[in-house]
């Protein structure tokens, strides 16, 4: 499948919403295009190159975006909103000009049912569930309310998102080619990341007696 790609420093997950600011003629091109059409593009993590100017070098897996909605402003840019649908392998890249075009084939996370993986996905929101409410306490009550769907493939994206990592944990986490290696990653940063809050609280905690 061909695909237009808008390379970003950023990774989008399946049911992410991400907001974007398109100012660049190519870029306005391709939004518009896909307006019309009621098409997707791709969203990949820039491997190299930066996001205005040059084309970009894309990670190899990706996610597509869909417009939710799309706003103009007076002297022309476009605030839109997208959703993250599917994830995609780049085979090939066809073109560099006047954006990224790509030869891409779908990556789909197998629905694994498995015991293993029930278990899994319930250690993973319990973990999820921790870390929120150590970073509660925290950041002293305040903490957006993330709410963790039943299915576990949402579910394990959605803790992708929504794990405080770096653009190249996010990425690996991304590429996961199985439902369970993807759990089983999240649950070693989950675990990371309760450490970091809980010697924060800790510490903030010792700050106040002293």
């Amino acid at each position: 499948m061909k695909l237009d790609l808008f390379p970003l420093h950023t990774v989008l997950f399946p049911g992410k919403l991400l907001p974007l600011h398109i100012f660049e003629p190519r870029y306005l091109n391709m939004i518009g295009e896909c307006v019309t059409n009621n098409s997707v593009f791709g969203v990949a993590l820039i491997a190299d190159g930066k996001e205005v100017g040059e084309a970009a070098i894309p990670h190899d897996t990706g996610t597509t975006a869909r417009i939710k909605t799309i706003e103009k402003q007076p002297d022309g840019p476009l605030d839109i909103v997208v959703v993250g649908e599917s994830r995609f392998q780049i085979d090939a890249i066809i073109s560099y000009e006047p954006h990224v075009i790509a030869d891409v084939e779908f990556l789909p996370l197998p629905d694994n049912d498995s015991e293993a993986v029930r278990i899994s996905a319930a250690e993973v929101r319990k973990r999820f569930d921790r870390l929120v409410t150590v970073m509660i306490e925290v950041q002293s009550g305040y903490m957006p309310v993330v709410e963790l769907p039943s299915d576990i493939v949402q579910l394990a994206y959605l803790v992708a998102a929504e794990i405080p990592s770096d653009l190249l944990i996010a990425q690996r986490l991304l590429e996961a080619r199985t439902l369970q290696s993807l759990l089983d990653m999240e649950r070693v940063l989950l675990d990371e990341r309760i450490e970091q809050a809980t010697r924060l609280l800790r510490d903030k905690i010792h700050a106040r007696r002293n």
